[in-house]
């Protein structure tokens, strides 16, 4: 995939992964849902973790009831205090999160590690039903939104051309220069029949202004994303063609910077 950018504008990477629950044979709470084997798997794979992310960290969340805790993360496991990469577990959800150390070789490493130590710890892996699995880069570049226009930068730097009428400004007061935008494209992807995403937001990075943009690869409900294999081989897919996207979101003089 190529050689690993000096200046990589990336935020956060994260794979995550939600499997159905099921409706408690017993409760007072209406709709609520389950996952039944989560206390034991928690242990398990607390356990199968503690030699690469031995930093077990209980979330506030991990007091609520598991009957209103769905899809919620609980607790987290990290290679020391405060330290990335992470793994997080909550019922029906797991994660893996990286930040600016990412790197795809380690990152796809760790991806396989995590998904192996989550089958194993469940003690009826066969009966985990994969509702939704999801591949996510965050990526930022600090712009003075303040000074410079926003959609300019799109159009220039990124080959992204969002016109806004310049009629909408004419004798109304407003200035046609946006100081907040929140844009995201969705489109459908072949692959397993997932969807691929690009948000574009101007924010913060690192406390100063800047534009976030967002890749999101996603799946849901597919009967062929059910076992081990498939999940490796869907994120693998799935990074070639977000790695494509930001090559060509990025070509040119904005990639020469991260270079």
């Amino acid at each position: 995939m190529g050689k690993r950018l000096k200046n990589a504008p990336l935020l956060e990477a994260m794979i995550e992964l939600k499997w159905k629950l099921t409706t408690p044979a017993h409760g007072n709470i209406p709709g609520a849902k389950i996952d039944p084997d989560y206390s034991l798997a928690l242990g398990r794979l607390s356990e199968k973790l503690s030699s690469d992310y031995p930093f077990h960290e209980p979330l506030p969340t991990a007091s609520m009831p598991i009957e209103m805790a769905n899809y919620i993360v609980q607790h987290r496991f990290r290679r020391g205090k405060d330290q990335w990469p992470l793994v997080q577990l909550g019922p029906g959800i797991l994660t893996l999160n990286e930040t600016e150390q990412y790197d795809w070789p380690d990152f796809e490493k760790r991806v396989k590690h995590v998904v192996e130590v989550f089958f194993n710890s469940y003690p009826h892996p066969k009966k985990i039903s994969i509702s939704e699995l999801t591949l996510r880069y965050i990526d930022g570049v600090l712009l003075n939104y303040q000074k410079d226009n926003a959609l300019n930068f799109l159009k220039d730097k990124m080959k992204i051309d969002v016109k806004v009428p310049e009629n909408l400004f004419n004798d109304t007061g407003v200035k046609n220069f946006p100081l907040g935008y929140d844009i995201r494209f969705i489109y459908p992807y072949s692959e397993k029949q997932s969807f691929a995403s690009v948000r574009f937001v101007l924010g913060k990075k690192h406390n100063k202004d800047a534009l976030i943009w967002e890749t999101v690869v996603s799946t849901q409900n597919r009967k062929e994303i059910q076992n081990q294999d498939a999940i490796l081989s869907w994120i693998e897919r799935s990074h070639t063609l977000t790695h494509n996207w930001f090559e060509k979101i990025c070509e040119g003089e904005l990639m020469e910077s991260f270079r």
